[in-house]
């Protein structure tokens, strides 16, 4: 990958920003899957095995968060796919190995994902999409346990029942400006009203 690109359109000029290894403050890999600029107007850059960052436009540097094996606070992987600003500013963030949702306050990660023994944890670790619907409401797209959505604190399937294919794949989400939900999957594309 090459990295992450600025363009600013008022001067017409690219800044590029590439992982240097000798550079702690760089991004923290080269190939980037998903970025997000939040509300309070932080980018955050998801990589591919390589974590988050979250850029400072001041000093135009990088902080990274990466998965470490003796800290159940940090993220859960470093393969990220997906990034969401929660109403209540937190981050939601799909990784390669669950989903995980990211305190601003205490600068900690909390991990959702699999529990082959509970029907209401996540359906696969594989998290490619999360959106956070115009009630407030969070969706999550695995890569191979389909569609589900959080309810309560816990995570309930959107199964054929309600007109999805049980265990698609789950590309990308987005909400449209009614209340539907649309979902890009493997073996094509579906409207899901979300009142159901």
């Amino acid at each position: 990958g090459g990295g992450l690109t600025k363009l600013e359109f008022e001067i017409r000029t690219f800044t590029n920003y590439v992982n240097n290894p000798s550079d702690p403050l760089s991004l923290s890999g080269n190939r980037i899957n998903v970025i997000l600029e939040d509300e309070k107007d932080t980018l955050w850059v998801g990589t591919a095995k390589n974590g988050l960052n979250r850029f400072n436009k001041v000093t135009e540097t990088f902080e990274h968060f990466r998965h470490a094996p003796d800290d159940p606070s940090s993220i859960s992987n470093t393969d990220l796919f997906a990034l969401e600003e929660d109403p209540d500013g937190s981050i939601w963030v799909g990784t390669g190995m669950g989903l995980n949702k990211f305190d601003r306050l205490t600068e900690t990660f909390t991990a959702f994902e699999h529990n082959p023994d509970d029907s209401t944890s996540l359906s696969a670790n594989h998290v490619s999409a999360v959106l956070i619907d115009s009630e407030g409401e969070l969706w999550v797209g695995t890569g191979n346990g389909g569609l589900l959505r959080r309810q309560g604190g816990t995570f309930k399937q959107v199964t054929s029942v309600d007109g999805l294919l049980d265990r698609s794949q789950i590309l990308c989400l987005r909400h449209g400006r009614s209340v539907d939900l649309w979902i890009g999957t493997d073996q094509g594309l579906s409207r899901l009203s979300t009142t159901t």
